[in-house]
């Protein structure tokens, strides 16, 4: 027997074949071609759930032999055959209608333009003002009067700032005093080629007045005296010849200071530093 169409569809008989050997637990003798068949269609699987749910429950005696299936069956397989075939027409049917349905598009209830109507008419009421009822009026009448009251200016604070350590003052504007000829000069060594370095005090140094500063070289000719000058601006503070450490103790006013490192004959540095209170 063919249990497919010819568009290589599952028919009734192979339907009814399926259904008959899960009742019988023969489905090892179903033809491998309608297990494939239903085992890659989940539709056609649903729809044998369906219909055994409907013939399963039919009582199978020990009376007869299956056409196909190699088992007794009752008399009334036959009948179940019949029934499973009309489960199916019904199956179909109930398909058809439900796509006949979605097809036939929405009804006139679900028509949007009494939707678009419904929507209209809202939109005309919000739109109509409403008249304000007497307990707004008097809202607003209290707004107003609140409005042209003068209104209280806000209490100042008067927490205390909490204190703060104060920093080192800077000097005085008028102590501040520039050299345009030595500013040009800061930091430069004019004999390095000799191995001359100054260690201490780094340029731009900052120094507490009354604290000592230690003026430290090195290198160039180790037996060598060379002149220390501190300036404060265009005046001479300090002119000393010193070894390669000197303190100097620094009783300055606060303000910039230069100094210059040099031998008889030639300028060897020149540095920069500020005393501050």
């Amino acid at each position: 027997m063919n249990y497919f169409n010819a568009k290589g569809q599952l028919t009734d008989e192979g339907i009814a074949l399926y259904i008959d050997a899960l009742k019988l637990n023969k489905l090892d003798q179903v033809p491998d071609k309608v297990r494939d068949y239903v085992a890659d269609h989940p539709k056609v699987q649903q729809e044998i759930a369906d219909l055994y749910g409907i013939v399963g429950e039919l009582d199978y005696a020990e009376k007869g032999t299956h056409p196909t299936l190699k088992t007794n069956i009752n008399q009334g397989t036959r009948m179940r055959k019949l029934i499973v075939r009309l489960a199916v027409a019904a199956v179909l049917l109930l398909t058809c209608f439900f796509a006949y349905r979605q097809m036939s598009g929405p009804s006139p209830s679900d028509s949007p333009g009494i939707v678009q109507e419904d929507n209209n008419e809202s939109q005309e009421q919000e739109a109509t003002p409403k008249a304000p009822t007497p307990n707004q009026e008097s809202a607003n009448e209290e707004q107003k009067i609140a409005q042209q009251e003068p209104q209280t200016p806000p209490a100042k604070d008067n927490t205390e700032a909490p204190e703060t350590t104060p920093e080192p003052q800077a000097p005085p504007q008028e102590q501040l005093a520039s050299n345009e000829d030595l500013e040009a000069l800061v930091g430069t060594i004019y004999r390095s080629d000799e191995g001359f370095m100054i260690q201490s005090p780094r340029p731009g140094i900052r120094v507490k007045q009354g604290l000592a500063m230690r003026f430290i070289w090195s290198g160039f000719q180790d037996d060598t005296r060379i002149r220390l000058i501190i300036l404060n601006g265009e005046d001479e503070v300090l002119n000393q010849m010193i070894d390669h450490t000197f303190i100097w103790q620094n009783d300055a006013a606060p303000g910039v200071y230069y100094f210059k490192l040099e031998t008889e004959d030639d300028l060897l540095y020149v540095g920069k530093f500020t005393v501050v209170e």
